[in-house]
């Protein structure tokens, strides 16, 4: 008796640990949001499948009720989604913070949604982003990560803690582009200002 209650409780695991994974053609997303602001209860956001338009996962307003929630979706490959980010009073997340990242930690966006505008009582959009499933911008030089101004990317190095200024190879008033090579293969911190 003991060995065949051993076998379904083993058997019970081994299935639940294979139904947390994803399929073939898919890869793990992990949507993340921190509060660490004002009126979590506000916010909310979607998912939406860029070639069908189609919503694909949503949170509605008052659903942080903890410090940390966290989603694991399974996306298609080579598939393209639009995050979207909305508060319901339409002026910003007020501080509460989204990540968007591999199941192996690599990040594709962070941000502290805010379109700017002052709130009018009404939801808003407050940011959209698009991404590519299984694309990890920034990871080489085949696809190099855009980076915003007053955008900082922390580092972990103690070979460079100096200041480097660059001038931009090209600058349309909107947009510069800068080439940095550095000396030693490791993480840089770059904050555009």
């Amino acid at each position: 008796m003991k060995r065949f209650l051993s076998i379904i409780i083993l058997t019970g695991l081994v299935q639940f640990q294979l139904w947390g994974q994803c399929g073939a053609g898919e890869t793990q997303i992990i949507f993340e949001i921190d509060s660490l602001g004002n009126f979590p209860e506000e916010i909310s956001w979607r998912l939406i499948d860029e070639s069908t338009e189609n919503e694909v996962f949503s949170k509605q307003a008052g659903f942080l009720t903890s410090n940390v929630i966290r989603d694991t979706l399974c996306l298609s490959d080579n598939s393209t989604y639009r995050f979207e980010a909305y508060d319901g009073y339409g002026d910003g997340w007020g501080g509460n913070e989204y990540n968007i990242y591999y199941a192996d930690g690599f990040v594709l966006k962070s941000g502290m949604p805010d379109n700017g505008e002052a709130g009018q009582g009404q939801s808003q959009l407050e940011e959209a982003y698009a991404f590519t499933v299984g694309e990890r911008p920034g990871e080489d030089c085949t696809m190099p990560a855009p980076i915003n101004v007053n955008e900082t990317f922390s580092v972990n190095t103690a070979l460079y803690s100096n200041s480097y200024v660059l001038d931009p190879l090209f600058d349309s008033g909107k947009e510069a582009i800068f080439q940095f090579t550095p000396s030693v293969m490791d993480n840089y911190s770059i904050l555009l200002t």
